[in-house]
């Protein structure tokens, strides 16, 4: 599945979606949507792969962890390998030990745990864009306290 979303005539920065959830596509779709951006969205990891070898380079990657075929990180990875540096948002419902510390290791990425805020993935999307760490971090920052406040036993007021 490819779709590609534009509604601008000068610089487009285009980004490159892999999820295979309808529902995640569409919230980073609204999220990144903008006049002055080109989304293309792909089901999974092997997707993405091509993708970036067929239509690259692209302005941002972001990617879930958990995608047919092949993972978002392994795909990351293969990226990198080709040396595609182009700054990636992971977005995962995954809450395994280390993955932080992973996605850190691909170089120019940031973490979004699920569910995901519009507002978080605009900031750090932005940050990524611009290279703006301390923005990229603090998109996580609320990312990472919207997942707090949704745990069990969790008081959110």
């Amino acid at each position: 599945m490819r779709e590609v979303h534009s509604t601008n005539t000068g610089r487009v920065a285009k980004i490159a979606i892999a999820d295979d959830d309808p529902e995640t596509l569409q919230l980073l779709r609204e999220a990144l949507r903008s006049p002055a951006v080109e989304i293309t969205a792909v089901a999974g990891g092997g997707e993405l792969v091509e993708l970036l070898a067929e239509r690259g380079p692209f302005d941002l990657i972001v990617t879930d962890i958990d995608t047919p075929w092949m993972d978002g990180l392994s795909a990351i990875r293969s990226a990198r390998a080709a040396d595609v540096t182009t700054p990636v948002l992971v977005v995962t419902g995954l809450a395994r030990m280390g993955l932080q510390v992973a996605v850190a290791r691909l170089g120019n990425a940031r973490l979004l745990q699920k569910p995901i805020e519009i507002s978080a993935v605009r900031a750090a999307a932005a940050a990524l864009m611009t290279g703006s760490a301390d923005v990229a971090m603090a998109g996580v920052r609320v990312a990472s306290a919207f997942v707090r406040s949704r745990r069990p036993g969790r008081s959110s007021s």
